[in-house]
């Protein structure tokens, strides 16, 4: 219902915004690049990454703005194999979300709005 709703107006907003996430994974650590027609400036976005099969297995990343479009979040250990991700603005006054599935480890993903 109402959740699904929010969900799709979310990613209504990423299109609207046409987002666009380079991310980069490192040794223990992740980072990623984010462009849109529209500055983004959060101090923070929510990199979620839900395991198919073993939700135990999932992960939330509080990624920090280092000035320009650029995130940098530590990482811990990730289960080598197929991910869905999620990449999304905490700023309520102005959400916007964008999916993507990624098999990792990987060096280097695009998340796009869709």
């Amino acid at each position: 219902g109402l959740a699904i709703n929010k969900t799709v107006s979310d990613i209504q907003a990423a299109k609207a915004q046409a987002i666009h996430s380079q991310v980069s994974f490192h040794e223990q650590s992740v980072s990623l690049q984010i462009t849109a027609n529209t500055a983004i400036n959060d101090e923070v976005l929510l990199l979620s990454f839900n395991h198919p099969l073993e939700d135990q297995q999932d992960i939330d990343i509080h990624l920090k703005h280092t000035g320009s479009g650029q995130y940098q979040a530590d990482m811990p250990a990730i289960t080598p194999g197929k991910w869905y991700l999620t990449l999304q603005s905490l700023d309520t006054a102005r959400p916007w979300r964008i999916n993507t599935t990624a098999f990792l480890p990987g060096t280097t993903i695009d998340m796009n709005a869709e």
